[in-house]
């Protein structure tokens, strides 16, 4: 994968330096207006505890998702698509996230209030227009 490859919905597995083990990550944008267009939105997933900044997903909603899994919108950063394509092409690729489900974050994440302000405003040019729905 190069990074130009990189779009909103690939997923890719990372252990950062807080968490005992790897976690799917998801791009949530690219082409963010106003950014470095290396820069991406990403999120991660692990394991649900629910909560007001969390939003649940299922097994069976993506390959890796194995048990009931949270993204924690308070954990949304940027990262970029050139880190993010090093680190697809270092393990084995996983599916796009589905785009309902993509759409489903992105429309909660621009008006959340645990994510960082600079982050909404891209999420809602990216998401602009799209109404919020449920899982």
């Amino acid at each position: 994968m190069r990074s130009e490859d990189v779009t909103a919905g690939t997923c890719f597995l990372y252990k950062s330096s807080y968490s005992p083990r790897e976690h799917l990550y998801i791009v949530l944008a690219v082409n963010c207006e106003g950014w470095d267009p290396d820069d991406c939105i990403i999120a991660n997933l692990t394991e649900a505890q629910g909560g007001t900044q969390a939003l649940t997903f299922d097994i069976g909603d993506h390959p890796y998702i194995t048990k009931k899994s949270d993204l924690n919108f308070g954990d949304i950063e940027v990262s970029t698509r050139t880190k993010v394509a090093a680190l697809a092409n270092a393990k084995s690729a996983f599916p796009p996230f589905d785009p309902a489900k993509l759409r489903i974050i992105g429309v909660t994440a621009k008006s959340h209030a645990a994510v960082m302000e600079r982050i909404k405003k891209a999420l809602a040019k990216q998401y602009l227009g799209i109404l919020p729905v449920s899982l």
